[in-house]
């Protein structure tokens, strides 16, 4: 099979010179090219840490936040003891949802902002009460969005008995040209890599958009994929499947879509 290059590099070694995933979007060089001005595109980083109780988690920003884009913190965990919410709203920010129920052994939480232009790190505060947790955050930001409506959540999957796939159920987007999040959380550090599958959907996490923390059946494995809806309707349901059916746990997942500037 032929390997191809682009100015000297080959096509199978570009991933090295892409800074951070992106989606819509293409960073090489430091040079940004929107695929189209209409669509959401996201840049990232990630910060997680393994059953180390702490009052706080440390977030770096992503580079070149301008006012108006969206702030995301996704924010994954392994909840041990079911007894109380692990993640404390930041100030100046809003919760778009926060799914902690007691009945399964992790906690996904969004919130969100529209920036203002002078957002850096961050610390997001942890109910450092319980003892045994391992975290994972995403602080992700996203240009070309409705400053208005930003967010449409989608329903809650949880699994809460021990299962080795889930469901993220498809919602209805509001608008043209959405771009949608499909997120699991996992209960065990042995539950990635996971294999969605959609219309659609892609059938592979990108690098940097999953990770497990720990990993044992007692921590945490966590990731996300989008894909944007050209034409407002349904997004179709992707299903996320463990490494490995025999490690089977309780588990959550849910969409999200951000709706574009008008």
């Amino acid at each position: 099979m032929p390997i191809y290059s682009f100015n000297g590099i080959r096509w199978d070694q570009l991933s090295k010179y892409i800074e951070i995933p992106i989606n819509g979007i293409t960073n090489f060089g430091g040079i940004e090219t929107p695929t189209s001005g209409l669509i959401p595109y996201y840049e990232l980083t990630k910060a997680s840490y393994f059953s180390t109780p702490s009052s706080s988690i440390s977030s770096s920003a992503p580079t070149n936040i301008q006012s108006g884009d969206l702030l995301l913190l996704y924010c994954h965990a392994d909840n041990s003891n079911n007894s109380s919410q692990i993640f404390t709203l930041p100030s100046g920010w809003t919760s778009s949802f926060s799914d902690f129920s007691g009945t399964v052994g992790v906690e996904t939480t969004l919130f969100y902002k529209i920036s203002d232009g002078t957002e850096g790190n961050l610390n997001i505060g942890l109910n450092n009460a319980i003892t045994f947790i391992d975290v994972a955050i995403w602080y992700i930001k996203i240009s070309g969005i409705d400053q208005t409506n930003p967010i449409t959540t989608g329903s809650l999957s949880q699994a809460t008995t021990p299962a080795s796939f889930i469901t993220a159920s498809s919602l209805i987007t509001p608008a043209n040209n959405c771009l949608v999040f499909a997120g699991v959380t996992f209960d065990g550090g042995d539950g990635e890599p996971f294999t969605p599958s959609g219309t659609g959907w892609p059938t592979s996490i990108p690098p940097g958009q999953e990770t497990e923390v720990g990993s044992g059946g007692g921590n945490l494995s966590c990731g996300w994929i989008t894909k944007t809806v050209s034409i407002a309707g349904s997004s179709s349901d992707v299903v996320f499947t463990i490494i490995n059916p025999g490690l089977a746990d309780t588990m959550q997942a849910r969409q999200f879509a951000i709706r574009p500037a008008p």
